[in-house]
């Protein structure tokens, strides 16, 4: 909901849209209503078994419902988009981006039986970086939609080696090795956990965060993201 601070800021000093740069109306949220219509769509909701998504975990390790919400192109209409929220401090996209997944998802059965939400967390250096983790944003928007719990101090990233951006397949999973380590594992015994991430690649951020998850027991794991890309 666009409050009237918004609004009179958007009169003074207009937003300009982060995909093709013309001025967006206060109605007009993460970008406007034209770019928005024009980002690639995966439809991964009419199967959360078998979509693109799912398949980087068969073998690798149980997973249960998967979406991404959008398909991620370098130098594509949506990459504007997560840089300006990586990069260039606008959280304000991820809250928002979060609802749009959950009003997506809601009509359908995919978080039904979930029992809480978890954000992949960020290295304390990185958080202290970037002042936010992109990721729990996405995780607030969405929970505010679907009304779950959100779980953040079950895991935590201890290393971050390097960016995983110009890294292949191999070194994502040598770079992801270890990374996280259990805190309060005892929050997600027993239960069916919703793992949520900005941009999946190789799957191996979230299988070395959803490894963990498993092994304190999670009864059930599902996967969330905004968006899949390939390497």
């Amino acid at each position: 909901m666009i409050g009237f601070f918004q609004r009179l800021v958007d009169l003074v000093a207009p937003r300009a849209c982060p995909v093709c740069g013309q001025r967006m109306t206060t109605q007009e949220t993460v970008c406007c209503v034209k770019c928005w219509l024009d980002l690639p769509r995966t439809r991964f909701e009419n199967n959360f078994f078998e979509n693109e998504t799912a398949q980087m975990f068969w073998g690798l390790m149980p997973v249960e419902k998967c979406y991404s919400m959008f398909r991620y192109q370098s130098h594509g209409k949506l990459s504007r988009i997560v840089e300006q929220f990586k990069y260039h401090d606008h959280p304000e996209y991820c809250l928002e981006l979060g609802r749009v997944m959950a009003q997506t998802l809601k009509t359908t059965d995919f978080a039904a039986d979930i029992d809480a939400v978890i954000p992949v967390p960020l290295t304390k250096k990185r958080f202290r970086n970037r002042g936010y983790n992109q990721s729990e944003l996405l995780a607030r928007g969405f929970v505010e939609i679907i009304q779950k719990p959100l779980i953040l101090d079950a895991i935590a990233r201890q290393h971050f080696q390097q960016s995983q951006t110009r890294l292949g397949r191999v070194e994502r999973q040598e770079n992801t090795s270890g990374a996280f380590v259990l805190r309060k594992g005892e929050q997600v015994r027993g239960k069916r956990v919703l793992l949520i991430d900005d941009v999946i690649t190789t799957g191996a951020t979230l299988r070395a965060c959803g490894e963990q998850l498993l092994a304190a027991g999670a009864k059930e794991l599902n996967i969330l993201t905004l968006a899949i890309a390939k390497v």
